[in-house]
């Protein structure tokens, strides 16, 4: 498979943003209780989560596309919740902008924290290939352990295939 060209992935930033927004709206919109904790799953959720899985699959300007796919999810998350329960969302207006805003910063520390993720399981993924290479070269061809080697395979002629019976099913010989 081969990697995507260099750029902003906005079919991957707008889809991952939207179906988180979705899960995390209606978490927001299901949840009893207080309506600060139904605001913090319903918005916090997705924001936080998917940077997580925009980040790796782009290449270049990896933090900012994964802060706009956190704010993306956010804001589809906040609209679902406004749509559905808008009797319990609305008078709280003031409790949902300063969520969305409190987690704008922590979708930075997640964007930045998953680019820096990426960066070194690529260094390391580099690194085990190279090895995996090196190992491989026709330089290193005495090994400790010798490969033995393959066995013939018995031609059809040569031997006679018995029939497998399930020992339930034997008779007794008598």
């Amino acid at each position: 498979m081969a990697p995507p060209p260099a750029g902003w992935r906005f079919r991957v930033i707008g889809y991952t943003g939207l179906v988180m927004g979705a899960i995390g709206g209606v978490i927001g919109w299901r949840t009893g209780g207080p309506v600060a904790g139904s605001l913090s799953m319903g918005i916090g959720l997705p924001m936080i989560m998917a940077p997580y899985f925009v980040v790796p699959r782009t290449k270049t300007k990896r933090i900012w596309q994964g802060v706009a796919t956190g704010l993306i999810s956010g804001l589809a998350a906040a609209a679902i919740m406004l749509i559905f329960a808008t009797s319990r969302f609305l008078p709280a207006w003031q409790a949902l902008i300063a969520t969305y805003a409190e987690y704008v910063v922590a979708v930075f520390g997640i964007s930045w924290l998953s680019v820096m993720l990426s960066d070194w399981a690529e260094k390391r993924r580099k690194k085990y290939e190279a090895d995996k290479n090196k190992s491989n070269s026709p330089v290193q061809t005495q090994t400790r352990f010798p490969k033995r080697p393959r066995m013939r395979a018995a031609n059809a002629q040569e031997t006679v295939r018995p029939a497998r019976v399930h020992r339930y099913n034997r008779k007794d010989k008598k």
